[in-house]
């Protein structure tokens, strides 16, 4: 599959209008919570508490912070990458490419407050399952797209990317589509547990080391001054993101991820002004 300019344009504008209609049905459903007077947190932190096995007030303040920290993440997501598209949408830049992929996956990662309303409509576990593949479906195509930005020094021909991009979704569909989940137990970030998380744990930071040995490979080969600060900014980024799932509240990740990110986004365009 070759990749013209225009024809990655319209991808991102496409990824974004993805991620702007989910928030708006997000919206919606919380709408129609409220005027049949479903909406109560009550029940979800007492279902959160048994199946996690947590206390209450834990529960109460995980909870508040996982969707605090989604609409943030969001928020951020959805801004950067149209700051981005505004300032690269007439530069063929392969790492800015993938990297306003991975930004947006983050913004489609929020899928996962859908719980939120599958739980106070007592439905099926089996749609949480989706959610949690889902979820774990954007989680890994943004770790492999960032991973893919690693790989491209200025100069690479441009129309290879829309096979390793179609590459990269059936991967992570793969991946998503097979890991066990189980369904009795849903923790605090609404997502059900992974019977294998440690493999796929090691997998993900697997990807994420070689991503950082591929652009310390760039920076060396390049000798930019500006690669050395992407470098910087990507291990930022990656363990801003890492911090997302790992601790109760999460506002060093968060603090990371958007500092990383700028720095990353003014670094690559400083390059791209002198090559």
């Amino acid at each position: 599959m070759n990749m013209t300019l225009s024809l990655r344009n319209s991808l991102i504008k496409v990824n974004i209008t993805i991620s702007v209609a989910l928030f708006l049905t997000y919206l919606l459903s919380f709408i129609y919570l409220n005027q049949e007077n479903l909406f109560s947190m009550s029940p979800i932190i007492e279902i959160l508490s048994v199946q996690s096995n947590d206390s209450l007030e834990d529960v109460t303040k995980s909870l508040h912070w996982t969707v605090l920290t989604a609409a943030i993440i969001f928020a951020f997501s959805i801004a950067s990458t149209l700051s981005l598209f505004h300032y690269f949408k007439k530069k063929i830049s392969p790492e800015i490419f993938f990297f306003i992929l991975f930004l947006l996956s983050l913004s489609l990662q929020s899928i996962r407050l859908f719980q939120f309303q599958l739980l106070l409509l007592n439905v099926s576990p089996f749609f949480g399952v989706v959610i949690t593949r889902m979820f774990y479906f954007f989680k890994l195509f943004g770790v492999f797209c960032f991973f893919a930005s690693s790989l491209f020094p200025a100069g690479i021909k441009f129309q290879k990317f829309g096979t390793i991009l179609l590459s990269l979704l059936l991967i992570s569909f793969t991946i998503s589509a097979l890991m066990p989940i189980d369904s009795t137990v849903m923790n605090s970030y609404f997502l059900y547990n992974i019977s294998d998380s440690s493999s796929i744990l090691l997998m993900t930071l697997s990807i994420k080391a070689l991503t950082i040995i591929n652009l310390t490979r760039v920076t060396i080969s390049t000798k930019s001054k500006n690669y050395v600060l992407i470098l910087i900014a990507s291990v930022f980024i990656i363990i801003g993101e890492e911090m997302l799932l790992q601790i109760s509240i999460p506002l060093v990740g968060i603090f990371m991820i958007v500092f990383g990110t700028i720095i990353y986004s003014r670094s690559i365009y400083n390059y791209y002004l002198w090559v």
